[in-house]
């Protein structure tokens, strides 16, 4: 069964986005929750990628929030705005969100 999705609302996706952060001896591995929301390919061909003002344009419409975040206590972090857009701003991050998306919005079903 195919869900419809009634006009004005957006399907969105929660996926655990892997993210290398740079270290003194390489890199380290850390997941990032985000909630992606689904844009029709109409929409994505609006944004020139190949830009990092298209990249960020995209990353605004596409990422909705972080979930489970921490501080370097391991507190609980909310997702503000203003700390949505610091983590839209990291190369890093950018990099994986940008790979993770298309890589789940074009997957094919196992044994195709």
């Amino acid at each position: 069964m195919f869900k419809v999705i009634s006009e004005g609302s957006v399907r969105t996706f929660t996926h655990d986005v892997r993210v290398l952060m740079p270290t003194d001896d390489g890199h380290t591995e850390e997941t990032l929750r985000t909630v992606f929301a689904y844009l029709d390919s109409d929409e994505v061909s609006t944004f020139n990628l190949a830009t990092q003002q298209g990249t960020s344009d995209f990353l605004e419409k596409a990422v909705k929030t972080f979930t489970h975040l921490v501080d370097d206590d391991g507190q609980a972090v909310a997702c503000t705005p203003e700390l949505r857009a610091k983590l839209l701003k990291n190369s890093s991050i950018r990099l994986a969100l940008s790979t993770h998306y298309f890589s789940a919005v074009t997957k094919v079903p196992e044994g195709n």
